[in-house]
C-alpha cells in the first residue's frame, strides 16, 4: 500500500495494480491512510519469486505552501521561570547531574540554562512540542562551553542538540568556547504529532564532562513536505515525494526489503520490536548515512536512485541499518564489543547473510559501492574476504581485536564457506539462552572467547587455533 500525504488540500486517487504477491493499492490523500481491500497473502523468503511489476505511477507534487518562520518553543530564551527553574523545560540524564537556571551568563536577555558535570555523563534540558507531521523543522540554539572533554570515552560527545527517540544530533562542541550557534535539520514522520528537543552534554555512550550553557533556542517549521508512505509486510517506507517519483519500482524494492527482513529473522531466530513493522524514513542530508532504530533514518544522499533504477541496487545502507535492528538486546550485549567486535561489523555480517540467501532469487540484483555494482552472491567473497581479509593475512598482521571490522567479516565469511551458515544461526540462538539471568560483560576479550566457544560447539570443530592465528586471545 502506498499512501501520499500532504498538509494542504485533499484529493484521493486509488490505483490498483496486480503483482505476484497480491494486490496493492496506491492512495494519495492529505492526512488519510488507505487500507487495501484485500490483505496480501503471507509471503516467506523461501516462497517469494522475483517481482514482475511495472513501475508504480507516482503523481507529481503540487506546489508547497509558503511557511511563515515562527519559533514554536515555549520560553526559548529562558527569561521566564520560578523556584530556580525556567518555565517549559525539564531535565533528564544518565547519572545525577547539576542543572542550573543561570542569571549570571546569557547570550541575550538575563538568563540561560547551564549543565555542570564533573563525571562522564549524558545530561539534557528537554522540551516536548506539538509539530506538523511530514514536515521539515530547523532546531537551533546558542551554546557556550567550559572545559568540555575529551573524556575517557573513545567516542565522547560534547555539547549538542538532539531529538529524543530519533538518534539524531547536531555537531558537538568540546573544550572552551564563546557563544556558538548549533543547528539540526529534522524531518517528522507522517504520523508524528510531537517532537522532544534536547539541549545536551554527552550522547548515550559518548559521555562527557565539563560545563555548558544554552540560550536563545528555536524550533521553526521550514516546509511541509510531500511524503509517500509505502506499506510492506515487515517494512514501511517513508520517502520524500520527489525522490519516490524517481524510483522506478518502489513496490519491487520494498518487497526485497521485506524478504531481507525475513532472512535476518531466520539468521538470529527472533525479530525486533516484538515483530512490529520497521519504518525506513528518508531524511534530508544529515551527519550520518543512516541511523538504526524504529524509524530507521536514511540520509537522502545515500539512496542511490540511479543505481536502483539502472543496476537493480538493493541499497546496502538500508539493509545494513536493518541488520543493526536485529542486534536485539539483551543478548546482543554478549557479542557486541569494541574494535573488531563493534556493531558495524555484526551488521555487515548480517548483510552478507542476506546477500547470500537472496542471490539465487534475484540474480540481477546488486549492491552498489566504491563505483562498482557487485552481484549479491559476490559480496562476501569479493568484497569482505578478497578485499579486506586476504590482504590482512598476506601481510602477516595479527591485530586481533584491533583489526578493522571489515577484516573480521571477511575472515568469518571464509569460515562460512567451509561450514555453511548453520553454525552461525545456532550461535545467535545460543546467545538468547546464554543471556537469560546473566549480566553482560564489558570485556571484549571475554565476548570473543564466548563467540569462539559457541561457534566451535555448533560447527563440531575446535576453532580456537584458527582465531589465535588471526591474533585473538583465545584460551
Amino acid at each position: 500500500m502506498i499512501t501520499r500525504r500532504k498538509n494542504s488540500g485533499c484529493t484521493l486517487w486509488i490505483i490498483i495494480f496486480t503483482v505476484i504477491i497480491g494486490v496493492a493499492a496506491i492512495g494519495i490523500c492529505a492526512g488519510i491512510e488507505t487500507t487495501p481491500a484485500t490483505k496480501p497473502p503471507s509471503t516467506t523468503a523461501q516462497q517469494a519469486q522475483p517481482p514482475e511489476t511495472k513501475p508504480a505511477p507516482v503523481p507529481a507534487s503540487s506546489p508547497k505552501p509558503v511557511v511563515e518562520s515562527v519559533n514554536i518553543l515555549s520560553n526559548p530564551g529562558f527569561e521566564l521561570g520560578s523556584a530556580d527553574r525556567p518555565e517549559g523545560w525539564t531535565t533528564t540524564g544518565w547519572k545525577p547531574g547539576k542543572f542550573i537556571w543561570d542569571s549570571t551568563v546569557a547570550h541575550s536577555g538575563r538568563y540561560s540554562v547551564k549543565i555542570e558535570s564533573p563525571q562522564a555523563n549524558d545530561l539534557r534540558w528537554v522540551q516536548k512540542v506539538n509539530v506538523h507531521s511530514g514536515s521539515r523543522y530547523k532546531f537551533t540554539a546558542w551554546v557556550q562551553t567550559l572545559n568540555v572533554g575529551p573524556s575517557p570515552e573513545a567516542n565522547d560527545i560534547g555539547a549538542n542538540l538532539s531529538i529524543d527517540g530519533a538518534f539524531l544530533r547536531s555537531d558537538d562542541l568540546k573544550g572552551t568556547s564563546d557563544w556558538t550557534p548549533l543547528s539540526l535539520d529534522i524531518v517528522t514522520g507522517p504520523k508524528d504529532s510531537t517532537l522532544t528537543v534536547e539541549l545536551r552534554l554527552g550522547y548515550f555512550a559518548g559521555t562527557n564532562t565539563g560545563t555548558v550553557w544554552f540560550d536563545d533556542a528555536s524550533l521553526e517549521l521550514v516546509e511541509d513536505l510531500d511524503i509517500v508512505v509505502v506499506e510492506g509486510r515487515h517494512v514501511t517506507l517513508e520517502l520524500l515525494g520527489a525522490d519516490a517519483s524517481k524510483i522506478r519500482d518502489v513496490p519491487g524494492w520494498l518487497r526485497k526489503l521485506d524478504i531481507a527482513y525475513e532472512h535476518l529473522a531466520e539468521l538470529v531466530g527472533s525479530s525486533p520490536y516484538d515483530g512490529g513493522k520497521i519504518i525506513v524514513r528518508e531524511v534530508l542530508p544529515m551527519k550520518y548515512g543512516g541511523l538504526a532504530g524504529n524509524p530507521i533514518l536514511i540520509n537522502q544522499q545515500i539512496l542511490n536512485i540511479d543505481e536502483m533504477n539502472n543496476l537493480n541496487d538493493l541499497n546496502f545502507g538500508v539493509i545494513h541499518e536493518l541488520g543493526h535492528d536485529f542486534d536485539i538486546p539483551p543478548y546482543s550485549g554478549f557479542y557486541i564489543g569494541d574494535g573488531a567486535l563493534n556493531a558495524e561489523g555484526w551488521a555487515n555480517l548480517k548483510v552478507v547473510y542476506v546477500a547470500d540467501q537472496m542471490s539465487a532469487l534475484f540474480p540481477e540484483a546488486t549492491f552498489w559501492g566504491d563505483g562498482v555494482a557487485l552481484p549479491l552472491g559476490e559480496l562476501g567473497s569479493k568484497y569482505f574476504e578478497r578485499k579486506h581479509a586476504d590482504p590482512y593475512l598476506q601481510t602477516g598482521r595479527r591485530d586481533g581485536l584491533q583489526m578493522n571490522n571489515d577484516v573480521l567479516t571477511g575472515l568469518l565469511y571464509s569460515l562460512k564457506r567451509q561450514m555453511g551458515w548453520g553454525p552461525f544461526k545456532a550461535t545467535f540462538r545460543d546467545y538468547r539462552t546464554y543471556s537469560a539471568g546473566r549480566s553482560t560483560t564489558s570485556s571484549s576479550v571475554d565476548k570473543m572467547r564466548l563467540f569462539v566457544k559457541l561457534l566451535s560447539k555448533n560447527s563440531g570443530v575446535d576453532l580456537a587455533p584458527t582465531f589465535r592465528s588471526w591474533g585473538f586471545d583465545i584460551q
